[in-house]
This record gives C-alpha cells, sequence and structure tokens, in this order.
C-alpha cells in the first residue's frame, strides 16, 4: 500500500477517535457520513453506525484510562 495513504488513513483515524470524546462530535460525524456517502456509498450504513458504537465504548472507560483506549482505535479507525 502506498506509504503516503498509510498516513493519510491514520490520521483521519485519529482525528475521527479525538473527535468521539469532544462536544463537537455530532457535527463532526456529520461531515463524515457525508464525506463517506460521496465516495462510498455501498458501506454508509456502516459508517454511520460504527463510530457511534465506538464512541459509546470510548465514552464508557474511566478518564485515567482513555488514552490507551485512543490509541487502540485509532489503529482499527
Amino acid at each position: 500500500m502506498d506509504p503516503t495513504l498509510i498516513t493519510l488513513a491514520s490520521a483521519g483515524g485519529a482525528a475521527l477517535v479525538s473527535a468521539m470524546a469532544a462536544d463537537g462530535w455530532s457535527a463532526f460525524r456529520t461531515g463524515v457520513v457525508a464525506l463517506w456517502r460521496r465516495f462510498q456509498p455501498e458501506t454508509t450504513d456502516a459508517v454511520e453506525r460504527d463510530p457511534d458504537a465506538t464512541r459509546q465504548t470510548l465514552l464508557a472507560v474511566p478518564e485515567g484510562e482513555r488514552q490507551q483506549v485512543r490509541d487502540a482505535l485509532q489503529s482499527v479507525w
């Protein structure tokens, strides 16, 4: 895989997971879904559903352990 694409995907995953724990999650999520719908319409349902489940997992973790969970989730996304 192209190293530039890997770097871009990694940065996107990091931004997504960071936004999950922030107050602006709803607006960020709407933007991600709109972008995804434009380029990958056949998988939009999963992108609408999966980040919310991941966010609930992240927010359920005690604050002191959250960074470790964020790091793990970034690699997933």
